[in-house]
Formats: structure tokens, C-alpha cells, sequence
């Protein structure tokens, strides 16, 4: 910066070129890898083209993934219409109800946590961790934002008020792009 500040640019000028996107790199994201698809048809990332696509990665034992819920189903049925398309990425844990459970049982759990929780969106299954590895998810909940181009735009960690006034806003501007 100093050097810039040096040869006459104002900090406006700097911040301009921090705010220019066409020459920041586009990160375009891996597709998705699925052991089972829950209300869902299987799709790829790349077919979802000209759509702003969230990938939600949770759990279902997860306190804050639970919190935010209510607004990824709020948002879908808001936006839905003009091209949102939300995917819960989750996977097999061993258990649910607090019991021990088999993939099976647990894929029969999630589709029962689906219906009882009144989600809309589909939800992804995987045997493994190769999305979270490829996503670099180290903690849930965690949402990636993806624009119609299939760029990703925006990471959303966490659950706290501000996070996911954030992610609703950064979908609105997405979807207005």
C-alpha cells in the first residue's frame, strides 16, 4: 500500500481495485460426490448453470446446523422461483436418536429428520468425507454460495445472527446478478 500511497493513489483508488472482481480468480468448485440423493434428483454442479446454487454442509446431531434450518427453507420457498437451489450436503455418522445405527438406518433417520423437520430442498448423502476434504469443511455447519456462472462467491461458517444475515443477503445479490 505504501508504495501505491507514494506515487499519488489515494486509499479510494486502492480500495477500487480490491473491490474490481473481474480480476480476482474464479474458484469454481468441485462436484459434488453422493452416496444417496434424499428428494433429489442427482445432479451435477455443472448442470446447474444459470442457477445460485447453496451447499449446505451439516449433521443432524448438530446444535448450530439445526439453527439454521428454518432459514435455508424460508429461503428456498422465497427464491426458488427465481433460479436458488439449495442441497444439504451431509453424510452417514453411525447414529442418530442416540442410538447405533447402520447406514441404512441412518438413510431411513434422515429421510425421517427430512419430513419431520418440513425441509424442501434436497438432501445429499455420502459414505466418506471426499466433499468435506474437497471443500476444506472443517466444521458444520458450513455454506458455500455459488453464482449462476458457477463461480463461488461466498463461504458462511457458522450459525451466529450476523452469519446468516450475511448469507441472505449475499443470495439476494446473487440472484438479482
Amino acid at each position: 500500500f505504501k508504495s501505491l500511497l507514494d506515487r499519488g493513489a489515494d486509499l479510494l483508488d486502492i480500495a477500487k481495485i480490491f473491490d474490481d472482481r473481474s480480476i480476482w480468480p474464479k474458484a469454481v468448485p468441485p462436484e459434488i460426490v453422493a452416496t444417496q440423493w434424499i428428494e433429489q434428483t442427482p445432479v451435477k454442479l455443472s448442470e446447474l448453470r444459470g442457477k445460485v446454487v447453496l451447499l449446505d454442509f451439516w449433521a443432524h446431531w448438530c446444535g448450530p446446523c439445526r439453527v439454521t434450518l428454518p432459514n435455508l427453507s424460508r429461503w428456498h420457498e422465497a427464491y426458488k422461483n427465481n433460479g436458488l437451489v439449495i442441497l444439504g450436503l451431509t453424510g452417514y455418522f453411525g447414529h442418530g436418536d442416540q442410538k447405533p445405527m447402520t447406514p441404512g438406518e441412518e438413510l431411513v433417520f434422515l429421510r425421517d429428520f427430512k419430513k419431520r423437520n418440513r425441509l424442501p430442498y434436497g438432501i445429499v448423502v455420502e459414505d466418506g468425507s471426499q466433499n468435506d476434504f474437497n471443500y476444506g469443511v472443517n466444521s458444520i455447519p458450513m455454506s458455500f454460495l455459488i453464482d449462476r456462472n458457477g463461480v463461488l462467491r461466498y463461504i458462511s461458517p457458522g450459525a451466529s445472527e450476523e452469519e446468516i444475515e450475511s448469507l441472505g443477503q449475499m443470495i439476494k445479490k446473487l440472484l438479482e446478478e
